[in-house]
């Protein structure tokens, strides 16, 4: 996820990426494997070792300070359905679009 959602954007961002898609699997009843609406991609060889040790610290120490809650996010801005935007990093909007997101 890490790589296929925001790739080349700062460790804040991958940061924020991470935990954005904590929540959604979370919110979803889900895994963040199975998590739906996400792409996915292979690391070049080099990054993978660094996306796997991020993935598993964000797994590790849950938080959402730097996402600020949202369970959703986007390139530019964000797409014209109802959602509350909680940050803009690097080239993401994030935002908080399901109801369990929003109490």
């Amino acid at each position: 996820i890490l790589n296929a959602e925001s790739r080349g954007e700062s460790l804040e961002g991958l940061v924020a990426t991470g935990q954005a898609a904590i929540t959604r699997a979370d919110d979803q009843d889900s895994t963040v494997c199975d998590v739906g609406g996400v792409h996915r991609t292979k690391p070049v060889q080099s990054m993978g070792q660094y996306y796997l040790a991020l993935a598993k610290e964000l797994l590790t120490h849950r938080s959402t300070s730097v996402s600020r809650g949202a369970d959703s996010w986007n390139t530019g801005t964000k797409p014209a359905h109802p959602g509350k935007v909680t940050r803009h990093i690097d080239n993401h909007t994030f935002y908080i679009m399901s109801a369990k997101g929003e109490k």
